[in-house]
């Protein structure tokens, strides 16, 4: 699996690692949803692009 970085403010990273959340994991999911959401966005888009040819 491909490792990516992601940079998050000296305050956020601190408050992540006290509270214990698992980064990659919520990571992960939150850009599934990203990726879901553009697609469709996407889609719906060219769809209408379609529909007013």
């Amino acid at each position: 699996m491909p490792k990516i970085n992601v940079y998050l403010p000296d305050d956020l990273a601190e408050a992540v690692r006290e509270a214990g959340v698992p980064v990659s994991a919520v990571c992960q999911r939150a850009l599934e949803q990203a990726v879901r959401r553009v697609t469709a966005i996407r889609e719906t888009a060219q769809t209408t692009s379609d529909i007013a040819e």
